[in-house]
């Protein structure tokens, strides 16, 4: 329904066959659908404050995800490598699969401006890792900066990342009005106390944090393969 979205209810069991979708129809019957939909209840409504600074958009369904992730944690192989990435269709980026912790992103709150939003995503959805012994967790230009990169090492937690251009503390390489002439598969690197920065060139340039590597070290060719992964709305921790 969220997919297939009709102007009522009633539609899906439409005689119509414009609105009818019978994947939902054949299940059971509107009257059944609409006794279970009025009866099912997640939340005591009473204690529901919308006037408080502090509401809880995901109010009404809050239990059943704290009881998801908990499931998922209580449940899990721990691997040292974990990724952080958004999704709204099955993600293929990690090796198992498997949902460690997600969260709902509910959109802003009002009219202030959302301000490190993907660090944000990044703090909430390790806060379980730290401690844990050594843990590498991967994710893409939309969480990674400098800072996220420093607070991540500082609770013992490896990461890595592509970084955007424009994101603040990156080194002068890369904020000068000069810009680098690199050929394909050359590289240039800075470290700034825990962090590293890579700036590498393929078809584009690729910009890299991480506090995992340092990128004199330990140097190693691969071969690079390209996969296209689609992903948007809901944060997830992935094994």
């Amino acid at each position: 329904m969220g997919y297939n979205i009709l102007p009522s209810l009633e539609l899906y069991w439409s005689s119509d066959p414009a609105f009818r979708v019978d994947e939902i129809a054949s299940t059971m019957p509107y009257r059944r659908f609409k006794l279970i939909l009025r009866c099912l209840h997640l939340n005591d409504n009473s204690k529901q404050l919308r006037s408080s600074p502090d509401y809880d958009k995901l109010f009404k369904i809050r239990p059943l995800v704290t009881l998801l992730n908990s499931t998922f944690q209580n449940n899990a192989n721990n691997s040292s490598s974990q990724s952080i990435d958004e999704s709204m269709i099955v993600f293929k980026g990690s090796s198992t699969g498997y949902l460690y912790e997600f969260d709902i992103y509910t959109g802003k709150d009002g009219d202030r401006v959302e301000d490190n939003l993907g660090a944000k995503v990044v703090t909430k959805l390790t806060e379980k890792l730290t401690g844990m012994g050594a843990v590498h967790v991967t994710f893409d230009n939309f969480f990674c900066g400098y800072e996220i990169m420093k607070s991540l090492f500082d609770n013992c937690i490896y990461a890595s990342g592509t970084v955007r251009r424009q994101r603040a503390d990156l080194p002068k390489i890369v904020k000068s009005k000069k810009k680098l002439k690199l050929k394909k598969g050359e590289h240039k690197w800075r470290v700034k106390g825990d962090v590293a920065f890579v700036i590498w060139q393929d078809t584009k340039e690729v910009l890299f944090l991480t506090n995992a590597f340092h990128p004199n070290v330990n140097i190693t060719s691969v071969t690079r393969t390209q996969k296209m992964v689609r992903r948007l709305m809901l944060d997830v921790l992935q094994l």
